[in-house]
């Protein structure tokens, strides 16, 4: 998978906050006030730093070594976050943490109905990413 690919992906995790962040602006939290309309784009300046910054994040959780492993079982298919705390060795809320992680990122997306978690395109690109990384480490090691 091209960075790009795992950039847009990223990208569209992005945008998926600036929805949200819209939303939780025009939420009313108090009966007198007014909401202001707000349109869910970041300013132009903010856009590339955002990017890098969920990028980054990207990078640091999938790294994580129980991020790491949920992501390589997550490979294989659907798993519930019992199944994940399974193989994490931990008790379901912490694996649902571990998952609430990688969905943050944008690495792995859960639905709610059957508690059933699985990989991204990005989760997918950023394992190939990594483990590209590290074949051609070994690579030059051995040669």
């Amino acid at each position: 998978m091209s960075p790009e690919m795992i950039g847009a992906d990223i990208g569209r995790r992005l945008q998926a906050l600036a929805v949200t962040l819209r939303r939780y602006d025009g939420f009313v939290f108090r009966s007198w006030e007014t909401a202001e309309p707000a349109d869910g784009r970041l300013p132009e300046d903010d856009v590339s730093a955002a990017a890098a910054a969920l990028v980054r994040r990207a990078l640091r959780v999938a790294c994580d070594p129980e991020g790491w492993k949920v992501l390589v079982r997550l490979r294989e298919g659907e798993a519930t976050t019992v199944e994940l705390g399974a193989v994490l060795a931990c008790p379901r809320i912490v694996a649902w943490e571990k998952v609430n992680d990688l969905l943050q990122a944008g690495l792995a997306g859960r639905e709610l109905d059957g508690d059933r978690v699985a990989i991204t395109a990005a989760g997918e690109g950023v394992l190939e990413l990594v483990e590209g990384i590290a074949d051609a480490a070994a690579t030059a090691v051995k040669a």
